[in-house]
């Protein structure tokens, strides 16, 4: 069991960094392309950096949630008995 949890918890830690890691690398490029063209591209890309934000939160979202659901919670050996 304590195996299983670190791994589940260090998977979990991986993928929350690469995550984090490629929507800071993919804003920062925005955020360059913005600061070299007019307004109205500056919007579309506004909006394109806002819906590449919300798809970040919504995969740490679904990290967090797989990462719950691989370590198991204080009854794991107690429900283990059970089966």
């Amino acid at each position: 069991k304590a195996k299983a949890t670190v791994a589940a918890q260090e998977l979990s830690d991986a993928a929350k960094r690469k995550a984090t890691e490629v929507g800071n690398a993919v804003s920062d490029a925005a955020s360059k392309a913005y600061d070299t063209v007019d307004n109205a591209t500056g919007n579309r890309i506004s909006k394109g950096i806002r819906a590449i934000d919300d798809a970040a939160t919504t995969i740490n979202s679904h990290v967090e949630k797989l990462s719950n659901e691989l370590i198991p919670d204080d009854d794991y050996e107690e429900t283990l008995n059970h089966v």
